[in-house]
Order: C-alpha cells, then sequence, then structure tokens
C-alpha cells in the first residue's frame, strides 16, 4: 500500500514535470517562429543605414527615390556570404545597383569580359568595402570611374573591382596570389586600404574564430545555437556587449607594420610577374574632414565606434608615412588628406563614399598611375 502511494506521488509529479517541460518546448518553439517572422519583417532595417531613417537618407541621396534609396541599402548590406579558401569568404549579389560577377569581382561599367586578355591592359583593384563601393551603384565606384577616366589614355584599360566587405591587406595578399594561381596576371595591381587595417588592428580575419570552432569542433552547441532566431535577436539587443577599447600605439605601430609587410611580398609577387603595384592610403571621416559635414554622424554621434582605432592610427600612420624611405614609399598614393577644406558630405554612412567622393578618389588615383597605362 505504502509502494502504491510513492509509485502515485511519483506519477503525479512526472506528470506535472512532463506538462511544464513540454509547455516550455512549445513556448520556445512559439517565440523562436514569432522572432524568425519578426526578423524576416526587419531585417530590411537591422543593420544596414536603414535604422537612420529615411528624412535623413534622402539628404545622403537627393537624386533618388524612396524606393531607389531602399534598393540601394538593401544591394549593398544585405549580401549574401560564401567560404571561399585562403581569403575566408567571398560575396555573392545580383541587383538593381550592385551586381557581383561570379568570379568574385563587383561588375563596373562596361565590364571586360573574364578570364582576363592579355591584349588589354588588365587593372585588379583590391579593398575593402570602400573599394568595393558599399552605398554606391556599380557604375559609380572608385574603380568603374578609374576605368572611364582611364580609357582617355588607352582604349583598352580594363578594371577588375576585387574590393570585397571587410578585407583588409592581409586577404587582399592572399587574393591576389589565388588569382595569380589560376593564370589571371594583371598588369597592374591596385591596393586601397587603411580603414579594414585599423578595423581589424591586432586581430585576424573576420570569420576566424567561427572557422577555428568548425575545423576543430569546438563549441558545437554554440554554432548551432547562433542561428536559433532568439539568440540572433539578443545579440543584436545585447545590453552587456563590451564597447570596443582604443589600441595602444604600440599595437598600432605593429598593425601598421603588419600593412607593410603585406605591402614588400606584394611588391615582390609584383616584381616576379611584372605587375605593377600600387598602394593607395584612403581618406577617412576620422582622419582631417569637418565632421559638421557629415550628415549622418550629426544626427548619429556614436557611428564611429567600431572605427575607434582610427581616430589615433592615422595620426601615426601619417607620421610612419613621412619616415618612410625608398621601395616602400615610392608607390604609396597618400589620399588621406584630400578632404581638408571640404565643406560638404562626402559619405553615405558611417565610412563608405558617396558617388561624387568616389569619382574624386579615382580621378586622383589615375593622375598618378596615368603614366604608366600611357607608356605600356
Amino acid at each position: 500500500m505504502r509502494n502504491m502511494r510513492k509509485i502515485k506521488k511519483f506519477l503525479k509529479i512526472y506528470k506535472t514535470t512532463a506538462v511544464i517541460v513540454l509547455n516550455v518546448i512549445i513556448l520556445f518553439i512559439i517565440a523562436n517562429i514569432f522572432l524568425e517572422i519578426m526578423i524576416v519583417k526587419f531585417k530590411d532595417v537591422s543593420r544596414t543605414p536603414l535604422t537612420y531613417g529615411m528624412e535623413t537618407l534622402k539628404r545622403v541621396y537627393p537624386d533618388l527615390s524612396e524606393a531607389e534609396i531602399k534598393d540601394m541599402v538593401l544591394g549593398s548590406w544585405d549580401v549574401e556570404f560564401e567560404y571561399e579558401p585562403f581569403t575566408q569568404f567571398t560575396t555573392v549579389q545580383s541587383g538593381k545597383y550592385v551586381n557581383i560577377d561570379e568570379n568574385g569581382f563587383r561588375i563596373v561599367e562596361n565590364q571586360c569580359k573574364y578570364p582576363i586578355n592579355d591584349n588589354n591592359y588588365n587593372i585588379f583593384v583590391f579593398g575593402g568595402s570602400t573599394g568595393f563601393g558599399v552605398g554606391v551603384a556599380d557604375k559609380d565606384t572608385i574603380p568603374s570611374n578609374m576605368q572611364s577616366k582611364l580609357r582617355k589614355y588607352h582604349s583598352k584599360v580594363c578594371i577588375f573591382n576585387f574590393g570585397r566587405t571587410m578585407y583588409f591587406s592581409s586577404q587582399e595578399r592572399a587574393l591576389l596570389e589565388v588569382l595569380i594561381l589560376r593564370n589571371q596576371v594583371p598588369d597592374m595591381a591596385i591596393f586601397i586600404d587603411g580603414i579594414n587595417d585599423f578595423l581589424f588592428a591586432g586581430s585576424d580575419p573576420a570569420v576566424t574564430k567561427l572557422l577555428n570552432d568548425v575545423v576543430s569542433g569546438k563549441n558545437k552547441l554554440g554554432i548551432v545555437l547562433s542561428y536559433l532566431p532568439i539568440t540572433r535577436v539578443y545579440t543584436f539587443f545585447d545590453p552587456f556587449r563590451q564597447k570596443l577599447q582604443s589600441k595602444s600605439e604600440k599595437e598600432l605601430k605593429e598593425t601598421i607594420q603588419r600593412y607593410l609587410t603585406n605591402k614588400r611580398i606584394i611588391d615582390a609577387i609584383g616584381k616576379e610577374y611584372n605587375i605593377k603595384t600600387y598602394f593607395v592610403i584612403q581618406p577617412t571621416p576620422t582622419y582631417k574632414y569637418n565632421l559638421s559635414n557629415h550628415i549622418i554622424f550629426q544626427e548619429n554621434p556614436d557611428i564611429f565606434d567600431i572605427h575607434v582605432d582610427s581616430f589615433l592610427g592615422y595620426n601615426v600612420l601619417e607620421k610612419h608615412y613621412h619616415n618612410l624611405k625608398g621601395g616602400d614609399k615610392r608607390n604609396i598614393i597618400w589620399l588621406a588628406d584630400m578632404q581638408i577644406d571640404k565643406n560638404e558630405n562626402l559619405y553615405v554612412d558611417a565610412v563608405h563614399y558617396n558617388a561624387n567622393f568616389s569619382e574624386e578618389i579615382a580621378g586622383e588615383i589615375v593622375n598618378i598611375i596615368k603614366y604608366d597605362v600611357i607608356n605600356k
């Protein structure tokens, strides 16, 4: 009799526990379904410049309608990533304003065919998202403007825009090596850098930790959970997320040395394969630019949080640049100062150039490299 009471008590506890657990599981599933619907519904806004509001973006894109602005922003930011050996990742996109060829380069106006034709003067342009041209149409990127300007001097100039989001000099060097291994050897290679080298100061490429976890088999549960809607929403609103701390001057100098080491390796590759190389130190809004002209910054003063190292980094880089001698300096195009006297908005978001400034940057680069093209 006593045993029967124990069994009944156990069954009652078990039934109650089972009902609670089942309800928790059902609520968890419902919550994730609801959040997934919300993510799909609002993904157009989250983590893109659309968060700044359409009225602000109309000032940034005065010649575009609201629908065109939305297409432009989503075309640049809502891209798909794919794994790529050696460089870690590449991007895929096809739309009204942003189109990426299956071979990994963004289309420019009057794009030449690929693989490259040795009868043309082929130029590969490497860089991060600013070189890629986030926030502007295919025809308005720096590489596209360079091609149209250079064709005034050489009708067979063909530019291929290998700028990619989140790339810095180490990945760009690796990408050049991969292209050479595929027998795609350009006449000239141009590297537009500065912002992302400091963004990834003292660190590895963007998805290194994820790839390490996958290859090593560590954190399997964390990888699976990271795809759940509830985890993605928490990550987005994480109140405990640590604010990025600026690097020390020593660490910034080490970052500059990493950049210069990549430059020397690329120069050596260029010498071996007869590739003319140039390295552009790009403008950044955190260096010698009057931020009262920066439309997005005026309403969102925290937009430079992830670019905290550019504030000090570019000042350290300037001193380093002026102390360079010989081969290290001969093919560097210093454009960091070109914003000094400008009193207009030059950016479509925190750091990406608008169409007018992209064209101007292209013009400055062309003024230096055109003699190599003319004499070819």
